[in-house]
């Protein structure tokens, strides 16, 4: 990609960062402290290739994003990354092609909206998870299993 749509993808992940803790969303400072890693960190990048493709980015390389995170579902299961672990490191080709398909096959970008108010007023993030999506996080991560392999 061309470093205008790399710095648009990274400007729009921070940004993204500044939104979440605005409505709510990002209540810990310390990374080790965030018990819904994937999903903070997974939704920033996930709208960071949303603000690339609209600066014009061709969707082919986001696609080709997703398809090395399914690719890394195989290798080590997304429930693995609810907390921080120095021995997985960040994946985020793995944790945005969940986000991608929570928003666009399950939900919509409005409950996400919906998921961080609630982890605002301190709802434990399963609970929330729950309440905006409509499915347990277990339920998520076998539909998110199962859609991976495809």
């Amino acid at each position: 990609i061309t470093l205008g749509a790399a710095l648009v993808k990274s400007g729009g992940h921070e940004h993204f960062h500044n939104l979440q803790a605005q409505i709510g969303c990002s209540p810990q400072n310390d990374i080790s402290e965030k018990p819904d890693l994937w999903l903070t960190e997974g939704t920033a990048e996930y709208f960071g290739w949303q603000a690339a493709m609209a600066f014009g980015i061709s969707p082919g390389n986001y696609q080709r994003f997703i398809s090395s995170g399914k690719a890394r579902q195989a290798e080590v299961e997304l429930r693995a990354y609810e907390y921080y672990s120095p021995q997985l490191g960040a994946q985020y080709q793995l944790w945005v092609a969940a986000v991608g398909y929570l928003v666009e096959d399950i939900s919509s970008p409005a409950a996400w909206v919906t998921y961080c108010r609630a982890r605002g007023q301190r709802i434990e993030w399963r609970t929330a998870f729950q309440s905006a999506f409509g499915l347990t996080t277990d339920e998520f991560y076998d539909r998110f299993s199962e859609w991976a392999r495809r």
